[in-house]
């Protein structure tokens, strides 16, 4: 009769819980700030950022990897403006998919993203955004992947995540 023996028991378990960046992502600069944000390049974070006035306006192309972190706008200011001729790309490269954009406006004159450029926005979510839409659409725009733009209010109280301008489409 073969005897098997059971392996050895861990009594300190710990489970990972925090994101792992996947070098698939592209975004390749760690962001270590945790109350600003990039204007260019390609960053993805390493921790959640908290903002207390002004977000970022995209001064040319931006990728930003929330990494299973959140970007909170705790003020009635945009979390991302994006002009004309600029562009920001989002994504969510974590192995969890947590990643998230909270907007914060009271007096419906704060998107959490305006877009009058191009945003492409692949995986995580944009949520919190009370008073004004969670996106306003202005320019190009792209949703892909497992992006959620949910949670977001009118100044009416009304369910409002991206306003479109005429004739724009998602």
């Amino acid at each position: 009769e073969e005897t098997v023996e059971a392996p050895e028991m861990k009594e300190d378990l710990e489970l990972e819980t925090a994101a792992t960046h996947s070098v698939d992502c592209l975004a390749t600069n760690p962001w270590t700030s945790d109350n600003s944000l990039p204007t260019s390049g390609n960053y993805y974070l390493t921790k959640d950022v908290t903002l207390t006035g002004l977000g970022a306006t995209v001064s040319g192309e931006l990728t930003i990897c929330l990494n299973g972190y959140k970007i909170t706008q705790t003020t009635d200011n945009m979390v991302f403006n994006v002009p004309a001729g600029k562009t920001l790309s989002i994504k969510d490269c974590d192995t969890i998919n947590t990643g998230a954009i909270v907007g914060h406006s009271t007096e419906g004159t704060a998107y959490a993203v305006r877009v009058d450029g191009t945003v492409n926005l692949y995986n995580g979510t944009v949520t919190g955004n009370n008073g004004a839409a969670g996106v306003y659409q202005n320019g190009t725009m792209t949703i892909a992947n497992d992006t959620k733009v949910s949670g977001n209010t009118g100044a009416d109280g009304n369910p409002c995540n991206v306003y479109l301008t005429v004739g724009k489409t998602i």
